[in-house]
């Protein structure tokens, strides 16, 4: 976790229940900012693209639910 960033929310009334949308987001300035592109053109490199359970990947961390 980035000790200098603060956590971030954005959430219409309550997305399990109404069907809207939820963002949560975590900046952190000192990471880079990875994009599709960086995945598929480093293929033995291993990132949140690549994996659904990467616990070693911290930040940034974005959610979004489409309900």
């Amino acid at each position: 976790m980035c000790a200098t960033s603060s956590f971030y929310s954005t959430s219409f009334e309550n997305p399990r229940d109404s069907g809207l949308l939820e963002i949560i987001g975590q900046p952190c300035y000192t990471s880079k900012l990875r994009y599709r592109s960086d995945y598929i053109s480093k293929t033995k490199r291993r990132g949140v693209l690549h994996s659904t359970n990467n616990p070693n990947y911290q930040y940034p961390t974005i959610r979004v639910d489409f309900l």
